[in-house]
């Protein structure tokens, strides 16, 4: 079973190897992403979030100074837009089209219309009550993704990223086209702590694993999370200086935003290095390790 395990792997890794991309390299036992490709202009200076609109094909970067960044589907800059707030990160709510942006410090998500290119709503975050006891009164939430689920309110269910004081990912449910109102403990599903981080920064939904990808900056690494919840499956390092947010586009390649780094870069065959590490090529839904008991 080993030997074909081994196998498995290699071949899915030599798939996706490129260049410039995703690759076999390992940094102790962690599968390692090769030197990512920086986009010539992010449109942000300080890059925290990124996420890709499959219906648009086009990617949207935030920055901490308050600014909204459209991409084309290679990285190609074509627009930016002003929206006040601190922007951590952002996802894009499926059944409406939307993106919901977090604001840090305003504490609230911010709905925005990338087709009108204007904020439509925002939702304020009562934080003690979808965390419960935190740490540390400056610790905020900084990752976002969204995952299609039918009969949830909204269509699906968002994965809210605390950072730290707990480290956490939040599970909620709510409708971005209803009015607004605070969110809180009444639309929580269900809270993962992660255990022994301390700087958690976006989270990726990944359909063909089913599977919360979620990313830490302390540890320079994408943490794989069990389908349970905050175990953590598997490590992939990730280089960088402060990497905020991360997507995978449609055709698996991971989008990295560093703030620090002022970059956007891009991990070619990413996809299929995580399916790899769960033992297939992430292209089909599942992901279990093989020969691991349900």
């Amino acid at each position: 079973m080993k030997t074909l395990l081994a196998a498995t792997v290699a071949g899915a890794l030599a798939m996706a190897c490129t260049a410039d991309g995703a690759g076999a390299d390992k940094k102790g036992g962690e599968r390692l992403l090769r030197q990512g490709v920086a986009v010539p202009r992010p449109g942000v200076a300080e890059p925290s979030g990124i996420t890709y609109d499959a219906a648009l094909g086009r990617l949207f970067v935030v920055g901490d100074e308050g600014t909204v960044a459209e991409l084309d589907a290679q990285g190609g800059y074509l627009r930016e837009t002003s929206v006040a707030g601190d922007l951590e990160d952002v996802a894009v709510h499926v059944p409406s089209g939307n993106l919901v942006l977090v604001d840090e410090k305003g504490s609230r998500l911010i709905v925005f219309d990338p087709r009108e290119r204007k904020v439509v709503a925002y939702w304020p975050l009562d934080a003690d009550g979808l965390v419960g006891k935190r740490e540390g009164s400056r610790n905020g939430f900084e990752g976002l993704a969204f995952r299609p689920e039918a009969g949830r309110p909204g269509g699906g269910i968002f994965y809210l990223v605390h950072q730290r004081g707990p480290a956490m990912v939040v599970a909620l449910a709510f409708d971005p086209a209803q009015p607004a109102r605070p969110l809180g403990a009444q639309d929580v599903i269900h809270r993962w702590g992660v255990s022994g981080q301390t700087d958690l920064t976006a989270a990726v939904w990944v359909p063909s694993l089913q599977r919360v990808v979620v990313l830490s900056d302390s540890e320079d690494a994408l943490l794989v999370l069990g389908e349970k919840g905050g175990e953590v499956e598997e490590r992939i390092h990730v280089p960088g200086l402060n990497q905020e947010g991360a997507c995978l586009d449609a055709a698996g390649d991971l989008w990295i935003a560093d703030d620090r780094g002022g970059s956007v870069k891009r991990y070619a065959g990413a996809l299929a290095v995580i399916g790899a590490s769960l033992g297939g090529d992430g292209t089909k839904s599942g992901g279990k390790k093989k020969g691991k008991k349900d």
